[in-house]
């Protein structure tokens, strides 16, 4: 029960954030003229971020200021930074004025936010046992190697499958994205490989990607699957979730489609990175 007294509290400071930002940035809000129900996706959105965000806390063994530092690297990086640096890349329907407004939205929700979220459920002071030292087995040069490169060609394959199976196969969508032909997943995958820079850009994400989650796979407590699920989750929903918003630069059923392939494929990473990640105890 105390637990979800604190996401219910949590959920209630990530509405005001957002309301701030809202009143500190020029971003125009969605078209959808549904009022009602862009409310409750607006609150669902932000009971997301909560229980996440706690589940996250939760599960933690790090504290105060090591604690917030380390989820505001992650929130903002996962849920701001990676998604602003794909849409200015595909979406040149964005005014240029508005990407400074958007990435300054996303600062003031998280700075505000995560500490809050923090001091609600009692971790905002180091505990006595935590005092930053763990005895945990460290990566050595060869090992960063081989997990580097095994992420960046499972985030390929994870984001080329995904994205050709499950968007790309919408007439509408291709249409959004200035294509109306459908050719077979090799060939297509040759075309982009020859006629753009995205696997380069990929490539760029999924170092991001291994960058933005270690803070989170190391601050979990338990074993390596269990650290693979919560990274999986934590990382699908609070990455996608926005999609669930709005948005006037984006139709609702692009919206929806890239929702059902970013959270599933980003839980399928996220296990991978959490299983890579996962640093052992050294017995």
């Amino acid at each position: 029960m105390k637990f979800l007294i604190r996401v219910i509290g949590v959920t209630i400071v990530f509405f005001i954030c957002y309301i701030i930002a809202g009143l500190l940035t020029n971003v125009p809000s969605g078209t959808d003229t549904d009022t009602e129900a862009s409310f409750i996706l607006f609150l669902l959105h932000c009971l997301l971020l909560a229980l996440f965000l706690s589940l996250i806390i939760r599960n933690s063994h790090w504290s105060g200021i090591k604690l917030i530092l380390g989820l505001l690297f992650f929130v903002y990086g996962i849920m701001t930074f990676m998604s602003l640096i794909e849409a200015s890349f595909f979406m040149t329907n964005i005014p240029a004025e508005i990407i400074p407004q958007l990435w300054l939205m996303g600062a003031v929700v998280v700075v505000i936010s995560v500490p809050l979220a923090v001091l609600i459920h009692g971790k905002a002071t180091v505990k006595g046992s935590d005092n930053g030292i763990h005895n945990h087995h460290n990566f050595s040069v060869k090992e960063w190697v081989w997990k580097t490169v095994v992420i960046i060609l499972s985030y390929l394959v994870i984001y080329f499958v995904f994205g050709y199976y499950i968007a790309w196969q919408s007439a509408e969508l291709r249409e959004f994205y200035g294509s109306t032909e459908l050719v077979p997943f090799f060939p297509h995958l040759w075309n982009v490989a020859i006629e753009t820079t995205l696997i380069p850009f990929q490539v760029l994400r999924a170092v991001l990607w291994m960058l933005f989650a270690m803070p989170l796979i190391w601050m979990l407590k338990g074993g390596a699957v269990r650290i693979a699920i919560i990274t999986g989750f934590s990382i699908s929903v609070i990455h996608s979730t926005q999609l669930l918003l709005p948005n006037p630069y984006m139709p609702e059923t692009i919206r929806h489609l890239h929702l059902l392939e970013t959270s599933t494929s980003m839980f399928l990473f996220g296990l991978l990175l959490g299983l890579l990640l996962h640093r052992p105890k050294v017995s």
